[in-house]
């Protein structure tokens, strides 16, 4: 079975960027919740402020970018594979 590496991409983006993106916000909301993973993440991304809705945001589009890339390469090596 051959897996088509654009939907798979996509589909990864849009669950890591809706992730990090209720993350944020239940960060935002709360006070406190998810304080040590969204610390974690805005270590990594370049101008990413916790506790702000740009920074959410902008957390969100680094997610989304990232998922795709890492999803469609997932998808890429699978089909790699799978024909040998």
């Amino acid at each position: 079975m051959k897996l088509n590496a654009n939907a798979f991409g996509l589909a990864s983006g849009i669950l890591c960027g809706a992730w990090c993106l209720a993350i944020a916000l239940l960060y935002i909301w709360s006070g406190s919740f998810g304080a040590g993973y969204l610390a974690m993440v805005a270590a990594l991304t370049p101008g990413v402020v916790i506790g702000s809705y740009s920074g959410a945001i902008l957390l969100t589009v680094y997610a989304l970018v990232s998922g795709f890339v890492v999803g469609w390469l997932f998808a890429w090596l699978y089909n790699q594979l799978a024909k040998k």
